[in-house]
């Protein structure tokens, strides 16, 4: 048997004995006896002087921050762009702004409009309308996905300040109104924030240029008093891919009174005002992210149904 010349001729005390013990076929007795009567390593630090037991555990404190640092940059850029972007997707579904809707079931905007969170102007490269597929609905037909015509792709909501009660209570419990057309349906109790609403997301959460159109029409009926609202990206907190620091959710709207019988409504554009209590920002149609149908409190207990949502252009519009 050759003997390894590292350990016998270069080894350490306790590396040579356990070889010369092995080679024997002996029991290392007097070698165990010397390591049993080592102190552990700690009691081993515990014995240096003051200084330098601080300066060991220092030392030591150092290295673990050096490795986790250096573990963290091994993950690279993409694993930190995902836990942003579910960030951002968490907070959606759990915000309640002041006037509320905060399109809840746009809780996965789609990842260009989530890439531009981290890059730029979340409207870079937002889907644009031609102005000649203006049916925003797709109601008659059952469903609560709209069908992608001029880069629309979006999905109604429901959502409300749980203050009170409102049916549905979700966009999956909905049920589709007999007659032709359909016609989405909602009523609620008292509500005491900012109220209860449906709405439709117009680019799965994102921004959508509406430029080409001037305003909207849709068939409704009540009795109610609604909000009719074009949410802006620039409304939207930053954290839910707008633009938004402070006073979020103002959103730009117009209130009409709906009778018992079914009648046709247009809301153009140049008729919203801005909700007053949060920060002021120009209506911009280029920058729309939903359309929103809302019973504010002081519009509550309520019943409305809205159909036949759709843009529309002015006369002079090109």
């Amino acid at each position: 048997m050759t003997e390894p010349p590292r350990l016998i001729e270069n080894g350490n005390e306790v590396e040579q004995e356990l070889l010369g013990a092995a080679l024997a076929d002996q029991a290392p007795s007097e070698l165990l006896a010397k390591v049993l009567k080592r102190p552990p390593l700690t009691a081993q630090i515990f014995s240096f002087p003051k200084s330098l037991r601080l300066a060991t555990v220092a030392l030591t404190l150092s290295a673990a921050a050096v490795g986790v640092f250096f573990m963290g940059r091994a993950a690279g850029p993409s694993e930190n762009i995902v836990l942003v972007r579910q960030d951002a997707e968490t907070a959606s579904v759990q915000a309640a702004g002041k006037e509320g809707p905060s399109a809840r079931a746009a809780a996965q905007p789609d990842q260009k409009n989530t890439s531009a969170i981290l890059t730029g102007d979340p409207c870079d490269g937002a889907p644009v309308a031609a102005g000649s597929e203006p049916r925003i609905d797709w109601i008659s037909e059952g469903q609560i996905h709209t069908r992608e015509s001029e880069g629309r792709f979006g999905t109604w909501f429901v959502e409300n300040d749980g203050t009170g009660i409102q049916v549905p209570s979700s966009a999956a419990k909905w049920n589709f109104e007999g007659g032709e057309p359909a016609r989405l349906q909602t009523s609620g109790s008292r509500f005491k924030t900012w109220g209860a609403s449906i709405g439709v997301t117009l680019a799965g959460g994102g921004c959508y240029n509406a430029g080409v159109y001037s305003g909207i029409r849709f068939e409704a009926k009540g009795p109610s008093r609604i909000t009719v609202s074009m949410q802006t990206i620039d409304v939207v907190p930053v954290e839910e891919g707008g633009t938004c620091r402070s006073g979020c959710y103002a959103n730009h709207r117009k209130v009409v009174q709906l009778t018992d019988q079914l009648a046709e409504y247009e809301v153009q554009f140049s008729t919203l005002k801005q909700h007053e209590y949060g920060k002021e920002s120009r209506f911009d149609a280029r920058r729309l992210r939903s359309v929103i149908f809302q019973a504010a409190p002081e519009d509550t207990p309520f019943e409305f149904a809205i159909s036949k949502v759709k843009f529309v252009k002015s006369s002079g519009a090109q």
